[in-house]
């Protein structure tokens, strides 16, 4: 089979493929800009999901760990860039810069999870 779905003897696209064709091609401009916009959408609404969700677990370890009376250090610092970017990760995905707000969290995460490491907290 070619790149146009023709099959090897020349005898055209395969019933299937062509009922797809048909199909495809049927769909208005309108339809397949609706199921782009949708999907623009669920990105968005994800991206907001996921940058909430990483903004109160650095909150709750912040907030927990010193409550409990541990003295701020660079933990602390690292926590707080943490929740900054999650924000940003948030206002990013709601203005629908889907790939930075990918990256901010990815970066956020790494603070959190540095800011999480024993070797930073003092005793």
């Amino acid at each position: 089979m070619d790149i146009r779905g023709n099959s090897p003897q020349g005898q055209g696209p395969t019933p299937d493929q062509a009922e797809l064709r048909a199909a495809f091609e049927r769909q208005s401009q309108a339809g397949r800009a609706r199921g782009r916009s949708l999907d623009a959408r669920t990105s968005r609404w994800a991206g907001m999901i996921a940058s909430v969700l990483l903004g109160l677990g650095a909150a709750t370890m912040l907030v927990t760990r010193l409550s409990q009376g541990q003295p701020a250090g660079l933990w602390t610092a690292l926590g707080a860039v943490c929740l900054l970017l999650t924000v940003v990760g948030c206002l990013l995905a709601k203005a629908g810069r889907t790939r930075w707000t990918v990256a901010a969290l990815v970066i956020a995460l790494a603070l959190a999870q540095l800011g999480d490491m024993p070797a930073l907290r003092p005793n």
